[in-house]
């Protein structure tokens, strides 16, 4: 998939999907839409995916074998504008530089009171569940 160099839009929705998110996606420099959601990956997420630059949309909702943290290198990602990492596994606190893009729709698992070990602390989520 990372050979496809001219590749704008990458939706894959509701597959038995196992494994890890392919870290050469990273490479696919003309991709404005990523949707995976409703996937069974089991993963933390590629940094290198942190390199779309012209990246508008980033959905990876319902994947609850998704873990780790949101890099910090996805604050490099300028374009983007709608950021779904809900109904993950995903934790820690969401950098200033994501925080920083300005995204007119964010959504995490970041609950306002009492977060538990595996919520994401983002003070710049549009949407928290």
């Amino acid at each position: 998939v990372g050979g496809l160099s001219n590749l704008q839009e990458l939706k894959i929705i509701r597959v038995p999907l196992t494994g890890a998110l392919p870290t050469e996606l990273g490479n696919l420099s003309n991709l404005h839409t990523m949707v995976l959601s409703f996937l069974e990956l089991k993963s933390t997420l590629p940094t290198e995916y942190g390199n779309l630059s012209n990246l508008e949309t980033l959905d990876l909702n319902i994947n609850s074998g998704l873990t780790g943290t949101i890099p910090t290198d996805y604050g490099k990602l300028v374009n983007l504008k709608y950021f779904d990492v809900s109904t993950t596994n995903l934790s820690g606190t969401v950098s200033t530089d994501v925080c920083d893009l300005k995204l007119d729709f964010f959504r995490a698992d970041c609950p306002n009171k009492n977060p538990e070990p595996n919520d994401i602390i983002c003070v710049c989520c549009t949407w928290c569940l």
